[in-house]
């Protein structure tokens, strides 16, 4: 669990930042002449982002892990089944829990900690996505979902 932040996050991290800044100052800079706090909305990006990696940092600096470290392990297993055999990783993506798909890991894969509770292993399943968005990094995985949590939340309220 100690290699979380690799090297490939000083290249990985800096890229994502600057993407969010091109996309929240277009986002910003589309509706701000109809909704004049949108001049917040690139200050409210940074927060949100820059909270995001003090909650990573907490669980990794101070606490030395948790299940935060936890899903993203269960999550590289899982990618790394993208590269063992596809359909078994289909299987993982679609839900099948089953106890052949489940020893289809091995120490190349890495052994899921979630695997046997459905519950907790759909968080690796969803985050699947943004592990390979972020090209493996632990710290770009914590930009893409601290930045699109909060509209998966409003979607689900809203029943979409």
């Amino acid at each position: 669990m100690n290699n979380l932040i690799t090297i490939q996050d000083l290249f990985v991290v800096p890229f994502l930042l600057l993407v969010a800044y091109f996309v929240g100052t277009r986002i910003k800079n589309k509706h701000i002449k109809k909704k004049p706090y949108y001049k917040y909305f690139v200050w409210g990006l940074w927060v949100n982002i820059f909270a995001g990696l003090a909650f990573a940092g907490i669980y990794l600096l101070y606490y030395g892990g948790g299940d935060t470290v936890y899903y993203f392990h269960d999550t590289q297993c899982t990618v790394n089944m993208l590269a063992k055999d596809i359909p078994t990783f289909f299987k993982i993506i679609f839900g099948n829990h089953s106890p052949e798909v489940g020893s289809m890991f091995d120490r190349y894969t890495g052994y899921p900690y979630y695997f046997r509770d459905p519950n907790s292993f759909a968080i690796c399943r969803f985050n699947t996505l943004f592990y390979l968005l972020s090209f493996g990094s632990f710290l770009g995985n914590t930009i893409l979902e601290a930045r699109m949590l909060p509209y998966i939340v409003r979607a689900r309220k809203l029943g979409l």
